[in-house]
């Protein structure tokens, strides 16, 4: 009996004991039916503890008492850090020195709150202490009067007026405050900046369109000083064009060296051409003028041609020349070979000798028309590829010169030969692209070349091929629901 008596007053005197370690909620510390300055379970005096109705009182705005208990807090343990174990298997997320930060700010006392802050950023970041340290920056800056000027821009990854052939292109740069940049946005795109700076780099990737693109880097500071500077990027994506006047692709001559003439065209400058060996070096001039002496073998000889431009474009093409030596006694007409068919004769009775002997040859006269020969380079009908951009590399000849060539309707600088060679860089969307080459000449007459492109997106850069990751709740809340079994 004795015994049981002395358990019941052993339990008595332990419960308490703890229920004097857990002080009633202060109802000077309720706003709205909200109590504050409370923990759930009991108040132990622990780090955690403290940490934890600081909290509570800063929801609050009960910033003196939250200043106090971040301030025992830190006593106790005085590093900022993510999942900080308190006993057993249990953590927090323990950020004394940013909370006490928030609520010096709150208080008035900047000095107190950037020094804080400022300590919490060095061991362990969070966006919460990024906030409110530029609040505390623009507050100290406002006070001081210490802005001046707006912030500067300064862009090193391309010069002003540069010309590319890419689609795409990275901006980068920095941007400089005598106080604290704080934003910064590329063609209106605003970029992700979380902290101020008295310097901030930046990169970022436009898309580039034909012709003249103009990017805008905008900057303003803490306190809403805004700069603005541009720059202007080229978009170069034909090649130079070559063109050929004096012959024709497939045409016979007579003599066994020709002279080449014809025209390069660029919108941005040519800076050399080179015909199988030779090379000719230019100083960007966006059309020029060119002969080429070319030494021929008896039956066909394939001319090398490519040009290239200011930003690496290359138009590349072959020009066919047949050198016959008979034609210089004029026992042929010079026509393309590509036309030339053997004239068959039907006759009746005897007296014809077999002698094994091609006794018959004629080239039946060239049509007024003008038959036209579209080529593209290392291209067929209907093609795969995986890449983003194509270089579309072709020509064009005729017995006419080639005044037009037209590719899904944008039209190509061209001066008018007989041989027009081309090259345009096309964007190629996933999926099937189709691509039109529109040809015309002199006489009107007109041709046309379709293909179709069908780009596909490597596998391994298909959503469906990106890692899962699986994240179960850090909380629970509520009822478990059976399908969550």
């Amino acid at each position: 009996m004795k015994s049981t008596i002395g358990v019941y007053l052993f339990c008595l005197t332990v419960l308490a004991l703890l229920l004097s370690c857990n002080t009633p909620p202060d109802p000077k510390y309720a706003k709205d039916g909200v109590q504050y300055g409370v923990v759930k379970g009991l108040f132990r005096e622990r780090w955690w503890n403290f940490y934890e109705r600081g909290i509570s009182f800063s929801d609050g705005g009960f910033w003196h008492e939250a200043v106090a208990d971040f301030t025992a807090a830190l006593k106790q343990r005085d590093v900022d850090q993510r999942r900080a174990r308190t006993y057993g298997m249990h953590f927090i997320d323990y950020f004394p020195h940013r909370d006490l930060g928030v609520a010096y700010y709150h208080l008035g006392r900047y000095e107190e709150a950037q020094r804080e802050l400022e300590q919490s950023l060095s061991q362990t970041e969070s966006g919460k202490a990024k906030h409110y340290l530029n609040l505390v920056r623009k507050a100290l800056v406002e006070k001081a009067q210490s802005d001046t000027a707006p912030p500067t821009v300064t862009v090193s990854s391309l010069a002003d007026g540069q010309v590319t052939n890419s689609f795409k292109l990275t901006v980068q740069g920095q941007v400089e405050d005598d106080t604290f940049a704080h934003k910064v946005a590329v063609n209106n795109e605003p970029l992700f900046v979380e902290l101020s700076d008295k310097k901030i780099a930046f990169a970022k990737d436009v898309k580039l369109k034909k012709g003249l693109n103009e990017i805008k880097i905008r900057s303003a500071d803490l306190l809403g000083k805004v700069t603005e500077k541009s720059v202007r990027v080229i978009g170069d994506f034909e090649g130079p064009m070559i063109n050929v006047k004096n012959y024709a692709d497939g045409q016979q001559v007579a003599h066994n060296k020709v002279v080449l003439s014809g025209t390069l065209a660029d919108a941005t400058g040519v800076t050399r051409l080179q015909v199988n060996e030779q090379v000719l070096a230019y100083n960007k001039e966006r059309q020029i003028e060119y002969t080429v002496t070319v030494q021929l073998r008896e039956g066909a000889n394939t001319i090398q041609l490519a040009a290239t431009d200011v930003s690496g474009n290359t138009t590349s093409g072959k020009l066919q020349l047949v050198y016959v030596p008979q034609l210089a006694r004029g026992s042929t007409p010079a026509v393309p070979y590509w036309q030339r068919e053997p004239l068959r004769l039907a006759l009746r009775g005897s007296g014809v000798l077999d002698t094994g002997q091609c006794l018959f040859a004629a080239a039946p006269p060239q049509p007024s028309g003008s038959a036209f020969r579209i080529a593209l380079k290392d291209l067929t009908e209907t093609q795969t590829v995986y890449f983003e951009t194509l270089y579309l590399d072709g020509s064009a000849s005729g017995t006419q010169d080639i005044t037009s060539v037209v590719i899904n309707g944008s039209p190509l600088l061209i001066i008018p030969g007989k041989n027009v060679f081309f090259n345009q860089l096309v964007e190629l969307a996933p999926g099937t692209n189709t691509l039109q080459i529109e040809v015309r000449d002199a006489a009107g007459n007109s041709a046309s070349k379709t293909i179709t492109i069908i780009r596909e997106v490597p596998k391994v850069h298909q959503i469906g091929s990106r890692m899962s990751l699986a994240i179960m709740p850090f909380e629970r809340v509520g009822e478990v629901s059976s399908a969550a079994e």
